[in-house]
């Protein structure tokens, strides 16, 4: 952790990490005054044998993601049989081997398009969503273990130089099966990628705990030149659905910082937009 942070010249993120869905609620709650676009991730490990669980996890929570991802989904023959009620599902067909797969899900009237994008034998998602003004990217990827990191670096690299897009936020989120508090070669070029094209890692704890083993498989890094400390709210969930934490991310959006900061000018109290002291 702390080779990782001095490789780059920013503070360190501070990951807010909770024990269930409750708990989350009570650091998402802070800016629920506000519009705000919350992102949930978590390797399903079979999307048919884990998704009636996942989605009664999803009902405890106060209010509805806007986007939910998840990975190693496996084959899904027919996707309906998996849609969630008020959202659009997307699907990348992930054919690496029987484990590999990606679904989104999107709330249904939130403005979006997406492509499917080749990283060598990996399909990645690109989905590009308006919202309330703001413009939002989010690459949904998972890498299966047993393809190459090096040519999945080579291939990330392509995508972030050939596929540029003017957003607001940009967001990498997945299980990529890299480690970043490792020392592999590949970890530290990845790290390197990302930081080059002004991606910062939000999520900054084990999202993998075994009985000998601990590793950061499951990232979101953020591209914005929004203050990220002050408005972008990372959240670890150490659910037991399947052997990897969910992962949390929820934006204030940009159009309401301005309502914010005029509220704080005239000593109002609006709640608190973010999770820090102001």
């Amino acid at each position: 952790m702390d080779q990782y942070i001095r490789d780059f010249d920013y503070d360190p993120i501070v990951t807010e990490k909770v024990e269930n869905a409750y708990e989350a609620n009570e650091v998402l709650k802070v800016n629920n005054k506000v519009c705000n676009f919350k992102i949930i991730h978590n390797n399903i490990r079979s999307l048919p044998k884990n998704i009636d669980e996942f989605n009664v996890f999803l009902h405890q929570f106060d209010s509805n993601f806007e986007c939910i991802v998840l990975t190693e989904t496996f084959k899904i023959p027919d996707l309906s049989l998996f849609n969630i009620a008020g959202y659009t599902t997307i699907y990348n067909e992930g054919n690496v081997n029987k484990n590999d797969g990606i679904v989104i899900y999107i709330k249904s009237d939130i403005q979006f398009s997406h492509e499917i994008l080749q990283v060598g034998s990996i399909k990645i998602i690109n989905l590009k969503v308006t919202y309330l003004g703001n413009k939002i990217r989010i690459l949904a990827i998972y890498r299966p273990p047993s393809t190459c990191p090096y040519e999945f670096n080579a291939g990330l690299r392509e995508i972030l130089e050939t596929h540029k897009v003017n957003a607001d936020y940009q967001l990498l989120i997945g299980d990529i099966n890299i480690d970043i508090f490792s020392d592999y070669e590949y970890a530290e070029d990845y790290k390197n990628l990302l930081s080059e094209h002004g991606f910062i890692s939000v999520i900054n704890c084990y999202t993998r705990v075994q009985a000998n083993a601990q590793s950061c498989l499951d990232h979101i890094f953020v591209n914005t030149l929004e203050n990220i400390n002050d408005f972008i709210l990372p959240l670890l969930i150490a659910s037991n659905i399947t052997d990897h934490y969910m992962t949390v991310i929820q934006i204030v959006l940009k159009h309401m910082k301005t309502l914010y900061y005029s509220l704080v000018e005239s000593h109002i109290t609006y709640g608190m937009v973010g999770w820090g002291d102001y």
